[in-house]
């Protein structure tokens, strides 16, 4: 399992560090995942822990609310990682073949998708998967 700079699954308690004293602004991180967020958190970690970013992973808009309502006194700026469409997929696809192969389903994304039926989609391989996943879209 990957090791990450920051909790991905840290809801409110992501923003534990109080935000910096003298501060001119605070940012509020987070990132769908399979977007490169992690790297971002990283290189980031030496702002978090001087106050001046809440690095959240993959959260709810409502928890990154709560973080951001209490650096108030400065402006905060929220930060969201996305994807192109495409890329976002393929990734996804290799990251759930990589799960079920090791049959140990990787982390809270290869439970999910176990639990929506989806990764015996993989099976037929990647057009199989993105039309499992359409037909979800499309319902």
């Amino acid at each position: 399992m990957a090791q990450y700079c920051s909790e991905h699954w840290c809801h409110n308690s992501c923003c534990t560090t109080a935000c910096a004293p003298h501060g001119t602004h605070h940012v509020v991180y987070s990132h769908v995942p399979k977007t490169g967020g992690s790297a971002i958190e990283c290189a980031a970690q030496a702002w978090a822990d001087a106050g001046m970013w809440d690095l959240m992973g993959h959260v709810p808009k409502a928890n990154a609310d709560v973080c951001a309502a209490r650096c108030a006194s400065v402006p905060v700026l929220r930060v969201v990682s996305v994807r192109d469409p495409y890329g976002y997929w393929a990734s996804t696809f290799k990251f759930a073949w990589e799960c079920e192969s090791s049959g140990n389903g990787c982390s809270q994304m290869g439970t999910t998708l176990r639990g929506a039926g989806k990764l015996s989609a993989l099976r037929g391989g990647f057009a199989s998967f993105m039309r499992s996943m359409a037909e979800d879209t499309h319902r």
